[in-house]
């Protein structure tokens, strides 16, 4: 049986928005060199939305909010979604000559995470030195976690 300090809490009653929780989920966050397999697995099924990079990921909040996954400017449950660059669209594309390309992102946010926040992170996360790279050059999972 879970302790109190281990266990996922139940939804805050007042706002209906999930309390954060404490590890696995703030320490989740993997690369396609270390769980690939996992990764393709889950790609395949298919069941994820896919989102792209559009317009410095405006495309990624406009989603967030128009499925009414917002309340007070926090996520309200928990998403996933398949963050994809813009013109190459899924998890991979087929190449000439029948070698295939994979790219993109496998976002997990938990419930809680202030949008605002969420948008920014992100975007550091897909920028190095100063420039934008997006979800390209393989394939990856971030993790969002709500703040205390």
């Amino acid at each position: 049986m879970n302790s109190d300090s281990d266990s996922a809490s139940a939804s805050d009653s007042d706002s209906g928005i999930a309390k954060s929780r404490k590890w696995p989920f703030t320490a989740a966050r993997s690369t396609a060199s270390e769980c690939s397999d996992l990764l393709a697995a889950l790609l395949a099924t298919n069941a994820f939305d896919e989102i792209s990079d559009a317009d410095d990921l405006q495309a990624v909040e406009d989603q967030i909010e128009r499925r009414g996954f917002v309340d007070r400017g926090r996520t309200r449950g928990g998403l996933v979604f398949w963050l994809y660059p813009t013109g190459l669209y899924g998890p991979y594309h087929d190449l000439e000559g029948g070698a295939v390309e994979r790219h993109g992102i496998l976002v997990t946010v938990e419930a809680g995470v202030e949008v605002k926040e969420f948008m920014s992170e992100l975007r550091n996360r897909l920028t190095k030195n100063g420039v934008y790279h997006g979800p390209k050059d393989g394939i990856t999972h971030e993790h969002f976690a709500a703040s205390k």
